[in-house]
């Protein structure tokens, strides 16, 4: 049986990619966290929402702290905003 945090393609076992998520076993795909969450690291079964200060634009993007003159005041920011 698969971990849930690993997917199987071509009959091999492989780590989710940092961004990406799985929340079934064995399942052939990953899935992009949307805009506003990430992961640390590899096979995660779940993205993670951007701290406080920090934001994601895009799908499967890092969070990135925010720009000088910007701020975020919200988790799961999908943009920073201007003071």
């Amino acid at each position: 049986m698969l971990r849930p945090r690993h997917l199987l393609t071509s009959a091999a076992l492989h780590a989710l990619q940092v961004n990406t998520y799985q929340p079934n076993t064995g399942k052939a795909n990953c899935i992009q966290c949307p805009p506003g969450f990430s992961t640390q690291d590899t096979g995660n079964a779940a993205c993670t929402a951007c701290p406080l200060g920090s934001y994601s634009p895009t799908a499967a993007a890092n969070c990135t702290g925010a720009p000088a003159g910007t701020f975020v005041n919200v988790t799961g920011a999908k943009a920073a905003t201007a003071w």
